[in-house]
């Protein structure tokens, strides 16, 4: 009996252990950085991203502000699907979609490719061949 108590309380520090540090990550932000400094992320140390900042030379300074807070609203919207507190796809026919419109992505596309753009001009980085993407990843 006596080493099921202790058992017990072992579980409970463990159990106090574990709530102390899952605060803890709420008070740690990291910071990422590429293309010389040209975009910047923030996330939590839980993963959620507080936000994105993208050098001005990558983008029109009009559209800036929206596509940040874009990106950010996009990875809340995968991170959902990723710890399950959102439905995903039910099925491998469904395309992957966005409650906010299913609009977001090209914005993507464009800052991407000026990222890309401006990376190989200052040449960083490294070319990765296309064929690793073309992969089935179902097989």
């Amino acid at each position: 009996m006596a080493d099921f108590l202790g058992l017990m309380k072992q579980a409970a520090e463990l159990k106090s252990k574990m709530e102390s540090m899952q605060a803890e990550l709420d008070t740690i932000e990291v910071e990422g950085t590429s293309g010389g400094g040209m975009v910047t992320v923030r996330l939590s140390g839980k993963g959620e991203m507080k936000s994105v900042k993208i050098d001005d030379s990558l983008i029109k300074p009009s559209e800036k502000e929206i596509v940040e807070d874009l990106i950010v609203a996009a990875h809340a919207d995968h991170s959902g699907v990723v710890s399950g507190k959102a439905v995903g796809r039910t099925s491998d026919e469904q395309i992957t979609w966005s409650e906010r419109g299913n609009l977001q992505g090209a914005q993507f596309y464009a800052v991407a490719g000026r990222i890309y753009e401006a990376a190989k001009a200052a040449k960083l980085g490294y070319e990765i061949p296309t064929s690793l993407f073309l992969q089935d990843i179902r097989d």
